[in-house]
């Protein structure tokens, strides 16, 4: 038996068929054809976008609200100033967690919606290909594909898409605000 250097153990020197690619990087491509799944949801989106957008400017308004009770009615020692102060920020935090909950409600609708499509899709495709691909395929792997997948298409509708919108919109408030209250931040 011919031994082998250690290094060439810790290295692949034949193609390993069960080895999977590396995954293919995000592409504006990969979200037009993860949205094209969306359409059907057309209307739960256009409501799902106006959460988001009422989301990203509703957090920072409450830091707004915050500054200016205490600003306002702390600063000047007025007692009624200050409770009307604070139940208009309790009125603004309790919309804002109404609008989170609606915003999380409805990007579950669409990314169960748009998974299921997609299975369907992928199972319809199924059983469409040949007994020569089965006999070739190693069906775990082949159910791990599906899973992994569809399970990545999900998060990234239900989770990364629409917060980083929620993230870019806050970002946007903020910057608004900071011009308007002083100028020479900028």
């Amino acid at each position: 038996m011919k031994k082998r250097p250690a290094i060439a153990l810790l290295t692949h020197s034949t193609r390993d068929s069960d080895i999977e690619p590396a995954r293919r990087p995000l592409s504006l491509k990969l979200y037009q054809r993860m949205f094209r799944y969306a359409r059907p949801y057309r209307g739960v989106l256009i409501g799902l976008t106006i959460a988001v957008v009422v989301r990203a400017a509703q957090l920072p308004l409450l830091a707004l609200a915050f500054s200016a009770v205490i600003n306002g009615p702390i600063k000047n020692n007025n007692l009624m100033q200050l409770f009307w102060g604070v139940g208009g920020y309790a009125a603004l935090a309790i919309l804002t967690q109404y609008t989170l909950y609606h915003r999380l409600h409805l990007a579950l609708l669409v990314g169960e919606g748009v998974v299921h499509d997609l299975r369907f899709d992928i199972f319809s495709h199924l059983q469409r290909l040949t007994s020569g691909f089965f006999s070739k395929t190693k069906l775990g792997r082949l159910i791990s594909r599906i899973t992994s997948d569809a399970e990545s298409v999900r998060a990234g509708i239900q989770d990364s898409i629409f917060a980083s919108l929620v993230a870019g919109g806050q970002i946007i408030v903020a910057l608004l605000i900071m011009v308007f209250s002083d100028h020479w931040l900028f």
